[in-house]
């Protein structure tokens, strides 16, 4: 979490928390990372191709199933565009869907390493901004 906010003064991460409308209650967070630090995957964040990556997403429990996590992607979405990219990535677990609902579609499907020893199967989407 510390490089986030050196990333966020450089302008290669923007994060937000969202709140229940009129409160101060999160809901839940995102953010979208201009590159990708992790892997140097340039098919999944880099500036030179306009392609920014949702990252850290999450809805607290309570509130999944309300609608938020499409008002969280929205806004990523426009934050995207904002700062003149042309694609969202996101991925997950190759397990995971739902993002099909929200106009992402798979784009790659590989071994992803997230610490120690696990390589797990990691799906890639994206979205036309």
């Amino acid at each position: 979490v510390p490089t986030w906010f050196v990333q966020q003064a450089e302008g290669t991460r923007v994060m937000a928390i969202f709140y229940l409308p009129g409160t101060k209650t999160p809901v839940g967070m995102g953010g979208i990372e201009l590159e990708d630090f992790a892997h140097h995957d340039k098919d999944v964040a880099d500036l030179g191709t306009k392609r920014g990556c949702v990252v850290s997403l999450f809805v607290y429990k309570q509130y999944r199933g309300k609608g938020y996590l499409g008002q969280i992607l929205h806004t990523c979405e426009e934050i995207a565009r904002n700062k003149g990219l042309a694609v969202l990535t996101i991925y997950g677990l190759a397990k995971a869907g739902g993002y099909e609902k929200f106009g992402y579609r798979t784009f790659k499907v590989e071994k992803r390493n997230y610490g120690g020893e696990n390589n797990w199967e990691t799906r890639f989407l994206l979205k036309d901004l």
